[in-house]
């Protein structure tokens, strides 16, 4: 965690906050070329991929969702067919990679060596065709379709494109807020694909069985990143997740910031969930 290294960038943007109505500005850029009659299906490399210096921009049709959805992929500078990269999947990719930060803390730990080189696709929750159709709230809260989408859709054709270390172990999860329960939730509904979750400021409160939830279930292999701030954020119900995992017998890393529901809380703290996932020392 790094706040002194982030305190000009956090200065440089408007910090965007997630609150309890779960709003936000509109995404405004990166957005793909409408559909034709010919669709790729979920698991073909789309014809309407382009490319920047560091992000290739993907659409996908979704059979299970009903509708397309567009990613980005960052690869590791030295990227090269044949090895096996793990993988992380960021919900709000739209806002982790605008408003987070997370491209340039990812490709710093990998150029000094300090994090394993890393594929991360960031998903975008807003209609490709329609950036003021923000489809996050129905996608998070504890949709079986979304883990539907992921693991039979989404997960194959990132693995078919790019050359991805497909195991369980290496495959992680990160989001915030709402996405933080989706999190939550894949870590109970798709812990066979994904191995480590990534939950900043969760906001359960949508699905308030979540927790027996995990109370109730056996031990899960699942490696967990877990993080609040102490104001006016979701310390109360982070907290009682901490404790579940605590008693279950889980290990996972936690961390409280005096912070707010805002990226001045979630970006600082994005190195240290690299760090903890992918760490060349771990």
């Amino acid at each position: 965690m790094n706040y002194l290294s982030t305190f000009l960038f956090i200065l440089a943007t408007i910090p965007v906050v997630i609150g309890c109505s779960e709003t936000t500005a509109s995404n405004t850029g990166g957005t793909a070329a409408a559909s034709t009659s010919s669709e790729p299906s979920a698991t073909e490399v789309s014809s309407m991929d382009t490319k920047s210096d560091e992000m290739i921009l993907k659409r996908i049709t979704s059979q299970v969702l009903g509708y397309d959805l567009q990613y980005w992929v960052q690869l590791p500078e030295n990227y090269k067919e044949g090895n096996s990269y793990p993988t992380l999947y960021i919900t709000d990719g739209w806002w982790y990679k605008e408003d987070g930060g997370l491209p340039e803390i990812a490709r710093d730990l990998m150029q000094t060596q300090q994090i394993q080189d890393v594929i991360l696709i960031y998903v975008d929750t807003y209609d490709p065709d329609d950036q003021n159709n923000n489809r996050r709230n129905s996608q998070f809260l504890c949709k079986p379709k979304y883990v539907q989408f992921y693991k039979e859709e989404l997960v194959p054709a990132v693995d078919q494109a790019f050359s991805t270390d497909d195991s369980q172990e290496t495959r992680g999860m990160l989001g915030v807020s709402f996405g933080g329960l989706n999190s939550m939730y894949f870590g109970l509904h798709a812990h066979d694909t994904f191995g480590k979750l990534g939950i900043q400021s969760p906001a359960p409160h949508p699905c308030p069985d979540i927790y027996a939830d995990y109370e109730n279930s056996d031990l899960l292999p699942i490696d967990i990143y877990l993080s609040t701030g102490t104001v006016n954020d979701k310390a109360k119900a982070t907290r009682r997740l901490k404790r579940i995992l605590e008693d279950k017998g889980y290990e996972f890393a936690y961390e409280e910031v005096p912070f707010g529901h805002t990226w001045a809380n979630w970006t600082p703290l994005l190195d240290d969930v690299l760090l903890h996932f992918y760490g060349t020392t771990n």
